[in-house]
Protein backbone atom coordinates (compact mmCIF):
# COMPACT_ATOMS: atom_id res chain seq x y z
CA UNK A 1 0.00 0.00 0.00
CA UNK A 2 0.98 3.64 0.01
CA UNK A 3 0.69 3.83 3.79
CA UNK A 4 3.44 3.23 6.33
CA UNK A 5 3.65 -0.44 7.21
CA UNK A 6 5.74 -2.74 9.39
CA UNK A 7 6.49 -6.02 7.65
CA UNK A 8 8.31 -8.86 9.38
CA UNK A 9 9.98 -11.89 7.82
CA UNK A 10 9.11 -15.40 8.99
CA UNK A 11 11.64 -16.72 11.47
CA UNK A 12 13.94 -19.46 10.18
CA UNK A 13 12.80 -19.56 6.56
CA UNK A 14 13.65 -17.58 3.43
CA UNK A 15 11.45 -14.48 3.13
CA UNK A 16 10.87 -11.80 0.50
CA UNK A 17 9.70 -8.46 1.90
CA UNK A 18 8.18 -5.83 -0.42
CA UNK A 19 7.21 -2.62 1.33
CA UNK A 20 5.30 -0.71 -1.31
CA UNK A 21 4.84 3.05 -1.06
CA UNK A 22 5.36 5.07 2.10
CA UNK A 23 8.16 4.93 4.66
CA UNK A 24 7.84 1.31 5.77
CA UNK A 25 9.76 -0.71 8.36
CA UNK A 26 10.90 -4.06 6.99
CA UNK A 27 12.20 -6.44 9.65
CA UNK A 28 14.45 -9.37 8.78
CA UNK A 29 14.50 -12.53 10.86
CA UNK A 30 16.78 -15.55 11.14
CA UNK A 31 17.09 -17.12 7.68
CA UNK A 32 17.72 -15.58 4.25
CA UNK A 33 15.75 -12.39 3.68
CA UNK A 34 15.36 -10.46 0.44
CA UNK A 35 14.25 -6.85 0.74
CA UNK A 36 12.78 -6.29 -2.73
CA UNK A 37 11.92 -3.03 -4.47
CA UNK A 38 10.01 -2.95 -7.76
CA UNK A 39 9.39 0.80 -8.24
CA UNK A 40 11.23 3.92 -7.12
CA UNK A 41 8.03 5.10 -5.39
CA UNK A 42 8.37 2.13 -3.00
CA UNK A 43 10.91 4.17 -1.00
CA UNK A 44 11.54 7.81 -1.86
CA UNK A 45 14.26 9.97 -0.31
CA UNK A 46 11.70 12.21 1.42
CA UNK A 47 10.07 9.19 3.19
CA UNK A 48 12.46 6.20 2.95
CA UNK A 49 11.93 2.66 4.18
CA UNK A 50 13.98 1.47 7.14
CA UNK A 51 15.38 -2.07 7.13
CA UNK A 52 15.93 -3.67 10.53
CA UNK A 53 17.86 -6.84 11.44
CA UNK A 54 19.62 -6.94 8.05
CA UNK A 55 22.24 -9.72 8.11
CA UNK A 56 24.90 -8.97 5.47
CA UNK A 57 26.08 -12.61 5.53
CA UNK A 58 22.79 -13.98 4.16
CA UNK A 59 20.35 -11.16 3.30
CA UNK A 60 20.17 -9.02 0.16
CA UNK A 61 18.54 -5.83 -1.04
CA UNK A 62 17.07 -6.25 -4.53
CA UNK A 63 16.65 -2.98 -6.47
CA UNK A 64 16.80 -4.53 -9.96
CA UNK A 65 13.09 -3.80 -10.52
CA UNK A 66 13.60 -0.11 -9.71
CA UNK A 67 16.44 0.19 -12.22
CA UNK A 68 14.53 -1.76 -14.88
CA UNK A 69 11.44 0.42 -14.33
CA UNK A 70 13.58 3.47 -15.20
CA UNK A 71 15.52 1.79 -18.04
CA UNK A 72 18.78 2.13 -16.10
CA UNK A 73 21.27 -0.41 -17.41
CA UNK A 74 24.45 0.87 -15.74
CA UNK A 75 25.20 2.37 -12.35
CA UNK A 76 27.97 4.59 -11.03
CA UNK A 77 28.77 4.15 -7.34
CA UNK A 78 30.24 7.38 -6.02
CA UNK A 79 31.07 8.97 -2.67
CA UNK A 80 29.07 12.16 -3.22
CA UNK A 81 25.36 12.78 -3.72
CA UNK A 82 23.87 11.33 -6.92
CA UNK A 83 23.87 13.83 -9.80
CA UNK A 84 23.23 11.82 -12.97
CA UNK A 85 20.60 9.12 -13.52
CA UNK A 86 22.17 5.82 -12.46
CA UNK A 87 24.40 7.39 -9.79
CA UNK A 88 24.44 5.45 -6.50
CA UNK A 89 25.59 6.70 -3.11
CA UNK A 90 26.14 4.57 0.00
CA UNK A 91 26.68 6.43 3.26
CA UNK A 92 27.09 5.24 6.84
CA UNK A 93 26.63 7.59 9.77
CA UNK A 94 25.81 6.93 13.42
CA UNK A 95 25.02 3.25 12.83
CA UNK A 96 22.70 3.85 9.88
CA UNK A 97 23.54 3.15 6.24
CA UNK A 98 21.67 4.91 3.46
CA UNK A 99 21.41 3.75 -0.15
CA UNK A 100 20.41 6.51 -2.58
CA UNK A 101 19.91 6.07 -6.33
CA UNK A 102 19.23 8.85 -8.85
CA UNK A 103 16.39 7.41 -10.96
CA UNK A 104 14.98 10.58 -12.56
CA UNK A 105 16.63 13.71 -13.97
CA UNK A 106 14.39 15.68 -11.59
CA UNK A 107 12.29 14.70 -8.61
CA UNK A 108 12.96 12.60 -5.54
CA UNK A 109 15.60 9.89 -5.50
CA UNK A 110 15.05 6.28 -4.49
CA UNK A 111 16.44 5.80 -0.99
CA UNK A 112 16.43 3.27 1.85
CA UNK A 113 17.94 3.25 5.35
CA UNK A 114 19.51 0.17 6.92
CA UNK A 115 19.98 0.25 10.69
CA UNK A 116 23.01 -1.31 12.36
CA UNK A 117 24.94 -2.35 9.23
CA UNK A 118 27.72 -0.81 7.18
CA UNK A 119 26.03 -1.45 3.82
CA UNK A 120 28.35 -2.36 0.93
CA UNK A 121 27.66 -2.77 -2.82
CA UNK A 122 27.91 -6.57 -2.54
CA UNK A 123 24.82 -6.56 -0.27
CA UNK A 124 22.72 -5.14 -3.12
CA UNK A 125 21.36 -6.85 -6.23
CA UNK A 126 21.34 -4.06 -8.80
CA UNK A 127 20.69 -6.25 -11.84
CA UNK A 128 19.13 -9.72 -11.99
CA UNK A 129 21.54 -12.34 -13.29
CA UNK A 130 18.97 -13.91 -15.63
Amino acid sequence: TDQRERLEARRGEPSVLIGGGGGDQLVGRQGENTFKYEKSTDSLSDDPDTLLNFNPKEDEIDVAGVLKDHNISAINIQPGPPVEVGDVQLTHEFGVSTLTIKVNPEGPNFSIRVDGVNLLPQHINFFHSD
